[in-house]
């Protein structure tokens, strides 16, 4: 089983508060690197870890107006990832 750890700043700039990626040429929360350019270069690394787990550190927010599992299992739709659904440890 391979189990892997990411720290992905600023990940939570990348979703709408429906979990929908901003996949766009918008600015992305990182210098000078559009939404775009963030997601596809996440989702390059993701599919090269090919993990069973992976623990996102600095995932999307959770919160009564935004839900990090949806967020994340979007993700993992858009790049096509093993590790597909979430779980959210820390709630309101």
């Amino acid at each position: 089983m391979r189990i892997a750890t990411y720290n992905i700043e600023w990940m939570d700039r990348l979703f709408d508060n429906d979990g929908v990626l901003l996949n766009d040429d918008g600015w992305s929360s990182r210098h000078k690197v559009t939404r775009k350019e963030q997601t596809d270069a996440l989702g390059v690394v993701f599919k090269a870890m090919d993990a069973d787990a992976v623990m996102i550190i600095e995932s999307p927010d959770q919160g009564k107006r935004r839900d990090a599992a949806l967020a994340l299992e979007t993700f993992a739709a858009r790049f096509g990832l093993r590790a597909r659904k979430s779980r959210h440890w820390f709630r309101e």
